[in-house]
Order: C-alpha cells, then structure tokens, then sequence
C-alpha cells in the first residue's frame, strides 16, 4: 500500500478493506483508506460488498456457535 504518499490506487484500497473491517490498520492509514472510499463509487460498492460478507458471517458464526464448549 502507498502510505507514505497518501494516496491509494483502486488495486491497494481493495485489498486493504478487510484489514479495515477488522480493525488492522492505523489511524492514518484507515484514514486514507476511507478518503479514497468517498472518493471512488467502484471502491465504495467493493467495499459494501465486503461488509455484506463480513457481517454475514460473524452472524453465522454466532448462530451456529455452541456457546457451552467456548465457555
């Protein structure tokens, strides 16, 4: 990813939005990451996209989560 410039390409911000969704990225980097976000329609749908799928299966998982054998 370019984070000295500040400025991210389609192919760098794609790649980066799961690490966005969990929470991987620093303050700086998450910030320009939701600049191009605001920036790029092509982006911001991948981006939906991507945590259509992320909230989607952290509801699996805590739907089919047997709660007695992880406590």
């Amino acid at each position: 990813m370019k984070e000295n410039s500040g400025h991210l390409d389609c192919e760098d911000a794609q790649a980066s939005i799961p690490a966005l969704l969990d929470r991987e990225l620093d303050g700086a980097v998450a910030a320009n990451l939701v600049t191009h976000l605001t920036g790029c329609p092509a982006c911001s749908e991948y981006a939906f996209h991507e945590l259509t799928l992320h909230r989607k299966l952290a509801e699996e998982l805590c739907d089919d989560a047997d709660t007695d054998v992880l406590w």
